[in-house]
């Protein structure tokens, strides 16, 4: 597979934490000996040459990537990564359903400053939701479907989010039938969200397989003791780039809208 910068940034984080809790006497493991882990694990299935010669992957190199200075080629990042799973330091879903971990969340929390506590206008947000909006594909018209899921994560005032899309549909299938028929229209997002001070929320997506991140602000949510519909706008839309100064004193900023509906099933959960 080919590795997103995100998904590189995981790989080099993971080893280094593989040569740290392998080390001896409060001092890391050599990458002599992490290098030999590599190639000699069963996961990678190397052999060193008969001729006495230097692997093709050196120690050298390895040093280079935790340090951040190069990235191998692919061939060498597939060893780090069968590897890394091999010794349980890395699970599959990390790089292919997303790459956001708590760490990251919690630093991006720092960003948005303190939260005025006793407001519980985020925690309605927990339940799960879906979107559709017109779509195009090859020429046919159909829709986009999205399924999120919300979960409020009170300890550190913040939203956990897992979101599933078909990126194009023409017809509506029993849930069964939608995964067989448009298997590759299917894409993943995880993130978290983030309230302030201010009663508004920052939602942030990013996909696993290509690295993207994208970046709503909720707009409008139901008013209750849990939502039953909330909207978000889209706010990295792009950027128009011009050397010339604006005619207009004023411009008006577009914003791409999504409304989310609460499901059937979450609001029998809820009245039972």
């Amino acid at each position: 597979m080919a590795y997103t910068d995100g998904q590189i940034d995981r790989l080099r984080a993971r080893l280094c934490a593989y040569r740290a809790q392998k080390g001896e006497n409060g001092r890391m493991r050599p990458w002599k000996a992490v290098i030999n882990d590599i190639l000699m694990s069963e996961a990678t299935q190397h052999e060193y040459p008969k001729d006495g010669e230097l692997p093709e992957f050196k120690e050298e190199a390895l040093r280079r990537f935790a340090a951040g200075t190069s990235v191998p080629s692919q061939d060498k990042l597939e060893d780090i990564y069968a590897f890394l799973v091999d010794k349980s330091f890395l699970f599959e879903e990390e790089l292919t359903t997303g790459v956001w971990d708590y760490n990251v969340a919690l630093s991006l929390r720092s960003l948005f400053g303190e939260v005025a506590r006793g407001g519980n206008y985020w925690q309605q947000m927990s339940g799960s939701y879906r979107s559709e909006v017109e779509a195009e594909f090859k020429g046919l018209k159909g829709f986009a479907r999205y399924d999120v899921n919300i979960e409020a994560v009170d300890d550190e005032t913040m939203l956990k989010l897992d979101q599933q899309w078909f990126t194009w549909l023409y017809d509506r299938l029993p849930e069964d039938e939608f995964a067989k028929r448009y298997g590759d229209q299917i894409k993943e997002q995880r993130g978290f969200g983030f309230p302030t001070e201010g009663g508004e929320i920052t939602l942030f997506f990013k996909e696993g397989l290509t690295g993207r991140t994208d970046i709503y602000l909720v707009t409008d949510i139901m008013n209750g003791a849990a939502a039953d519909w909330f909207q978000i706008a889209k706010i990295n839309t792009g950027v128009a780039i011009s050397n010339k100064q604006p005619t207009e004193t004023a411009a008006t900023l577009k914003l791409d809208k999504i409304l989310y509906q609460a499901q059937p099933q979450d609001k029998a959960v809820e009245e039972s």
